[in-house]
């Protein structure tokens, strides 16, 4: 199963603590080593499915000082 499914289910289907490695753990790592080299972190971004992006745009805004912890920016869904 490609990375981008697997991270999608975690978010959907995993209990809290969870979906909380899917996104803190695994996306924000891909965003900090990525962003460490001549590869646009973004590039993964295409291949995520809507709740991994949702979570992924969570981070930008967070490290873009836009919003005060991850998930703030979401609405409760």
């Amino acid at each position: 199963m490609p990375l981008c499914e697997v991270l999608e289910r975690l978010h959907l289907e995993g209990e809290g603590f969870v979906k909380e490695l899917a996104t803190i753990g695994i996306l924000e790592s891909i965003q900090n080593v990525w962003g460490h080299t001549e590869t646009d972190p973004e590039e993964f971004c295409r291949f995520m499915l809507p709740e991994s992006k949702k979570w992924w745009n969570e981070l930008n805004d967070f490290w873009a000082g836009k919003i005060p912890h991850v998930g703030a920016g979401l609405r409760n869904d």
